[in-house]
């Protein structure tokens, strides 16, 4: 869906936690339009927790909301009256973790996932006219913002506390956001810009219709990686596990000599990587069609296929899939090193693994697209 300007290399030695980066038309499919979207807001239920109105401050949900009983069910949906009232004054419709909710956002963290090389979640926002609902802020993951429809205005300005972490917000700091923003752009249908985590921006709406998709993405930081040694491997030693009353200057050092020389060990770093991968949840669109639509399934030569999981197979040709080390036979591992540059038709990936029957190829896909691991683009 995205054709990125650059490589992955590229992009984490020119841009990433660096600067921000406009790709102008680089979604190249349109994947929801207003039709779409008045589906979405029918389907999703305006939980707190899924979706909320925000104008300047958070809407109350009664303001905008209403329970009614569905068959003996309570359920809450969306008061129009109130919803269109408020959104044409100004306010901005959140919708979390879209993701959850539809396969095309799903589809764009996946691919801005493996292209950051970090698990991703997305936030959608919808608004017709205001000035800016939650005015100067940074946030604590870098964004990936995709416009979907219509148009809206985006400052960036430098940061002020470069890089921060979870709890480190700008609602907590005493510095003021700089005055002149260093980029000043109106994202257009199919832009998509990267901010890096700490830099100050602010969305200001254009007084037309405006939907848009923010991918955060959420690499481990040095932080993590070191509290993880510090679990795993301290934990094994005696100096580490010493209560601090106990604890004297030889053995201190000691546990930071170890701390030290573990943190630079590769293979645990290469640990680190697979229980970081083991962490994320799998989840794909259903194939009904082809997998129970036809007597025997088979994929088009014109099929899209593309990965749906970051990682590659180890050195064993096993995988975690949905938090369970799964062995894989060499199709497989084969099939998902090719995709692990992006997605590729079923005839190019053929013509790639030439080296297997084309029968291997064609099973291993429908095993991987059935364990999620997969996923079997539309037709554009």
């Amino acid at each position: 869906m995205i054709e990125f300007a650059l490589s992955a290399a590229d992009f984490r030695g020119r841009y990433f936690e660096r600067e921000p980066w406009l790709m102008r038309g680089a979604l190249r499919e349109r994947p929801v339009d207003w039709p779409a979207l008045d589906e979405l807001l029918y389907r999703i239920e305006p939980t707190p927790a899924g979706m909320q109105l925000f104008n300047r401050g958070a809407i109350p949900a009664e303001a905008y909301t209403h329970e009614l009983v569905e068959l003996g069910q309570r359920r809450r949906r969306l008061n129009k009256i109130g919803f269109y009232s408020h959104m044409r004054g100004g306010a901005t419709l959140v919708i979390n973790r879209l993701e959850t909710q539809a396969s095309f956002a799903r589809r764009l963290c996946t691919e801005i996932g493996r292209f950051a090389g970090a698990p991703s979640s997305g936030n959608a926002y919808l608004s017709f006219s205001g000035d800016g609902t939650f005015g100067r802020h940074w946030d604590t993951h870098d964004v990936f913002a995709i416009q979907l429809i219509g148009r809206k205005r985006w400052q960036v300005f430098a940061p002020t506390l470069p890089l921060p972490l979870s709890h480190q917000t700008s609602e907590r700091s005493d510095q003021p956001c700089p005055v002149t923003p260093v980029l000043d752009c109106t994202l257009e249908a199919g832009d998509v810009l990267y901010v890096p985590r700490g830099w100050w921006h602010q969305v200001i709406p254009l007084q037309e219709g405006s939907f848009h998709f923010s991918v955060g993405t959420y690499p481990p930081t040095t932080q993590d990686y070191v509290g993880w040694v510090c679990s795993r491997v301290l934990a094994a030693t005696i100096d580490g596990r010493r209560s601090l009353a106990n604890a004297t200057p030889d053995g201190l050092q000691s546990v930071m000599r170890q701390l030290a020389s573990a943190v630079v060990d590769p293979q645990v770093q290469a640990e680190y990587q697979q229980w970081i991968g083991a962490q994320e949840t799998l989840a794909a669109p259903f194939d009904i069609g082809l997998f129970l639509d036809q007597r025997l399934p088979m994929l088009q030569e014109t099929s899209r296929l593309a990965a749906n999981v970051r990682a590659v197979p180890d050195v064993q040709g096993r995988l975690s899939i949905n938090g369970v080390l799964t062995p894989l036979d060499p199709a497989a591992i084969a099939v998902l090193r090719a995709l692990a540059q992006g997605p590729l038709d079923f005839a190019t990936l053929a013509q790639r693994l030439r080296e297997l029957p084309k029968e291997s190829v064609h099973r291993a896909v429908l095993d991987l697209i059935g364990r999620e691991v997969v996923i079997a683009l539309p037709d554009v």
